[in-house]
């Protein structure tokens, strides 16, 4: 139990946000490597943009242009 605790304080807020959206979505890293590449990009992507939002790093602009981009 202690040995889990210290592994986990010692993971940055990117780190323990990726494992939080795997979690929530029933993901291993293991299963997310064996995805074919469209989808685990995607999810990827999905990641980094939680990871900017928690950083507030998001670039509504870009992202818009991003959007309209895929349409």
């Amino acid at each position: 139990m202690r040995s889990e605790f210290q592994e986990e304080s010692r993971k940055s807020l990117a780190e323990r946000i990726r494992d939080q959206y795997l979690e929530d979505n029933g993901l291993a890293e293991e299963a997310l490597a064996e995805m074919p590449k469209e989808d685990r990009e995607a999810i990827e992507d999905e990641i980094a943009a939680l990871i900017k939002r928690q950083y507030g790093l998001e670039d509504s602009a870009s992202d818009a242009d991003s959007a309209a981009s895929t349409l």
